[in-house]
């Protein structure tokens, strides 16, 4: 039973995204691994061998309970997660009233504004209208909460983890866009994804990579009948530069 334990929780460490989990997660398999160790040479062995050793599985379940203590107590093993780390976003609402905003299905749109307000708005009208989606943004998680999402999963862009949040280096770009595509699988019918990021992700990794691959998010998100909502500042970027965006998005500019 213990040795099952070990197993399951080492593939579970290996497929879990969230670093604030894999943390509670390394102490569980840590002590279960130390009680099957005791298990084994305590009492297995000397049966199988005809060895006179002591008893030791009180010791295997106090190695147990010592790291399952330890996770649940100072790791937060089972505390409620944040609602902004759920990885499979839900609308926030379906409100009856008319959206502002009406996308195509399977289309990019291109925000270029100073402000990203503009990109907000068309996002939140989304979102509560029935429409699942996420975002992936270089904003703090303090400059998050205003907007009190409940139910869409956020990627914030950092090179530094942030305790109970999705975080990616931004120049982890293949991770990245693989994380959106299978996020976006697990949704049934259309969603919407916002980049509110596009100069910090040129910043790390040069505007050509980073516009080969907000490209293919943007055909991604396309093949799954879904909107990807991209802001743009200006003031970021010559006039070229927010053309060639517009024409490798295929994107409708807002």
């Amino acid at each position: 039973m213990i040795a099952a334990a070990v197993a399951l929780l080492c593939r579970i460490y290996r497929l879990m995204e969230l670093q604030v989990f894999r943390r509670p997660l390394k102490y569980a398999l840590v002590g279960c691994t130390v009680a099957l160790a005791i298990l084994v040479f305590g009492d297995i062995l000397p049966v199988l061998f005809d060895l006179n050793f002591p008893s030791l599985a009180s010791a295997g379940l106090v190695a147990i309970g010592i790291s399952l203590g330890n996770a649940v107590i100072q790791r937060r093993f089972i505390a409620t997660p944040a609602v902004s780390r759920f990885l499979v976003p839900l609308p926030e609402a379906a409100l009856s009233s008319r959206q502002r905003y009406r996308l195509v299905k399977g289309r990019s749109y291109l925000v270029v504004r100073v402000n990203p307000e503009d990109s907000f708005s068309i996002f939140l009208d989304q979102i509560t209208h029935g429409i699942p989606g996420f975002w992936i943004t270089a904003l703090r998680p303090k400059d998050v909460e205003k907007y009190d999402l409940l139910r869409t999963p956020i990627i914030f862009l950092s090179d530094h983890p942030i305790p109970g949040e999705i975080v990616m280096p931004p120049k982890e770009l293949e991770r990245l866009k693989e994380f959106v595509e299978s996020r976006l699988e697990l949704i049934r019918g259309s969603s919407v994804v916002l980049l509110d990021c596009f100069y910090q992700l040129a910043v790390a990794n040069g505007f050509r990579k980073t516009l080969e691959f907000v490209a293919e998010l943007g055909k991604i998100c396309s093949r799954h009948s879904s909107n990807l909502i991209v802001h743009l500042n200006p003031r970021r970027f010559t006039g070229r530069q927010m053309k060639l965006v517009e024409e490798a998005l295929g994107a409708i500019r807002k």
